[in-house]
């Protein structure tokens, strides 16, 4: 969907641009729910609210806090601290 909205807006000259809005808004909702997608999808585990029929059990490596941060080439780097000691994990 990402391809699909450009990455280029559609705007007009006029002082408020509804359609530059709803551009903007799409194009972080989009970031937002793929920020969402990539952890749950790389967790191999199923804890909480986060149940996987392919990984059924909780695992005790995935006792950690992921990161999301967005390189600079707009890529999604995913990450992984502990959450007693805030050190990175493998």
């Amino acid at each position: 969907m990402k391809n699909e909205i450009g990455e280029v807006p559609f705007s007009s000259a006029s002082a408020f641009d509804p359609v530059l809005v709803d551009w903007l808004d799409l194009r972080n909702m989009l970031l937002v729910a793929q920020s969402v997608a990539v952890p749950a999808l790389a967790r191999t585990e199923s804890r909480g609210a986060h149940q996987r029929e392919d990984h059924p059990g909780l695992d005790d490596a995935w006792c950690v806090n992921q990161i999301v941060a967005l390189s600079r080439n707009n890529e999604l780097k995913l990450g992984r601290v502990a959450p007693s000691t805030g050190k990175v994990a493998a």
